[in-house]
């Protein structure tokens, strides 16, 4: 029979374990659906998420410190679907004015990139409580949305610092 100490132990290891694996102490994590591996980096954990807009949240991550009440946010979500990106540049101005697209505040223009070596568009926004990016990335046979959020106040330097990171420590499988 284990004491009450020893099993106070197994618990709080247990605790401390799951914490690690969860802020990517242990390594990187990966999406639900397997295909996406980054780094989290120091002071962000893995969490859950809903979002407004179509698609399922495959990745969220969240800094553990708020600004002005506004939580930092890395979402990859899979749209359900595939959208060539030269499909997604010809239409954006018209996208974007038809008021479908679920962002509250003004976006700006697209431009290409690569995320972990996929071609990649992207686009910035400013709302009345958050700044962000919009990445939209073709992979196999889906395209993937990326929403990285935060206080105005702070979006700069952690486009610069943590979302750079995380973007840099992509890796497709």
């Amino acid at each position: 029979m284990i004491g009450g100490g020893a099993l106070a132990g197994i618990v709080v290891i247990g605790l401390i374990v799951t914490g690690l694996l969860l802020t990517g102490a242990l390594g990187p994590v990966t999406s639900t659906d397997g295909v996406v591996t980054v780094k989290v980096p120091k002071g962000w954990a893995q969490t859950h998420a809903t979002l407004a807009a179509n698609g399922k949240p495959v990745l969220v991550l969240a800094r553990l410190k708020t600004t002005n009440g506004i939580e930092p946010h890395f979402i990859v979500a899979d749209s359900g679907s595939f959208i060539p990106l030269s499909e997604l540049e010809v239409g954006w101005q018209q996208f974007v004015e038809s008021g479908k697209f679920p962002i509250a505040g003004s976006l700006g223009s697209l431009t290409r990139t690569t995320i972990g070596g996929a071609p990649a568009l992207s686009v910035d926004f400013r709302g009345s409580q958050a700044f962000g990016q919009i990445l939209f990335v073709d992979y196999g046979s889906k395209t993937y949305v990326i929403e990285m959020t935060s206080d105005p106040t702070e979006f700069a330097r952690l486009r610069d610092t943590d979302f750079a990171a995380i973007l840099s420590s992509w890796e497709w499988h």
